[in-house]
C-alpha cells in the first residue's frame, strides 16, 4: 500500500507574512538567493523577526539548480548559528536548498527545525512537497530526496 500525506499549512493574502510574528521563532536561518538579499526583499522577513525579538542570520548563496556544495555551505552556517527555524525565501531552488539543509542538519543529531517557505515565484510547488532536488555536478545528474518527516511546515506565498 502507498500513502500520500500533505502536512503543509498555506497562508496567503496581503498580510500573510504577519503570521511569522505569531510563530515560535527564537533563531531563524534565512536561506535565499543573492537577488533577494541585494533587492532588499529579505528585509520583509528580517524586519518582522527584529520586531518580535528573534535573532537571525541570512544565507544568500543559493544558485539555480542548487548543488550539494551550496547545501553543505548552508549547513555549515547553520552549525555555527544553531537555528530553531529555517525560512526559505525565493523560488524552488531556495526552498529545495532549505529543505535539504534542514533534513541533513537534523540527521546530524541536531533538534528538528521548523521550516517556513516564502515562495516568491510560481511553478515548482516546492513549498508544498516533501521532496528536494539537489544537483551533483560531479555525477550524471540530480539527487532527489524524500523528506517525508521534514517537509515544509508552513508555506506563505
Amino acid at each position: 500500500m502507498e500513502q500520500f500525506v500533505m502536512n503543509t499549512k498555506v497562508y496567503m493574502g496581503s498580510s500573510c507574512l504577519e503570521k511569522i510574528k505569531e510563530l515560535s521563532i527564537e533563531k531563524a536561518y534565512i536561506i535565499c538567493d543573492p537577488f533577494m538579499a541585494q533587492s532588499g526583499k529579505v528585509n520583509l522577513i528580517t524586519d518582522l523577526l527584529t520586531e518580535k525579538g528573534s535573532s537571525f542570520e541570512v544565507f544568500s548563496e543559493v544558485v539555480p539548480d542548487p548543488t550539494i556544495a551550496v547545501v553543505s555551505k548552508a549547513i555549515g552556517g547553520m552549525k555555527g548559528f544553531g537555528p530553531d527555524t529555517i525560512i526559505a525565501l525565493g523560488g524552488g531552488s531556495a526552498i529545495d536548498t532549505a529543505k535539504a539543509a534542514s533534513h541533513i542538519y537534523t540527521q546530524m543529531g541536531n533538534d528538528k527545525l521548523n521550516l517556513i517557505a516564502v515562495p516568491t515565484t510560481s511553478g515548482t510547488g516546492s513549498e508544498v512537497t516533501n521532496f528536494s532536488v539537489i544537483s551533483d555536478p560531479g555525477s550524471s545528474g540530480e539527487i532527489s530526496s524524500a523528506l517525508r518527516q521534514y517537509g515544509t511546515g508552513c508555506g506563505i506565498p
